[in-house]
């Protein structure tokens, strides 16, 4: 999956398809306007690093796009399996805090 930042408000998901479809297929695309980015999933790890290596700091929709390769977040794994359901989540939480992250359930 490719996180593609400093989307212009300007741009579609069509124009995004478009653009990154030539580097392969896209199984999913979403566009977080609020946040200025986008996340593209490819059939293939191929082609999202095609796309990268192709598109990464090229001007689209008036604008220098920055493309990395999406992060997992182990935390964000632990929080939908443990968590949520109600074990360790004092722990977790503690944790997350601690380490510096700001969006703790």
């Amino acid at each position: 999956m490719l996180w593609i930042g400093n989307i212009g408000p300007q741009v579609t998901e069509d124009e995004l398809r478009e653009e990154f479809g030539e580097h392969g297929n896209i199984l999913n695309l979403r566009i977080l306007r609020d946040r200025y980015c986008a996340f593209i999933t490819f059939e293939h790890v191929e082609c999202a690093v095609a796309a990268k290596q192709a598109l990464d700091s090229a001007i689209f929709g008036n604008q220098y796009i920055v493309i990395n390769y999406r992060q997992v977040c182990v935390r964000a794994c632990v929080v939908d399996l443990v968590v949520r359901r109600g074990w360790l989540a004092g722990c977790l939480r503690s944790c997350c805090v601690h380490f510096g992250h700001r969006s703790v359930p």
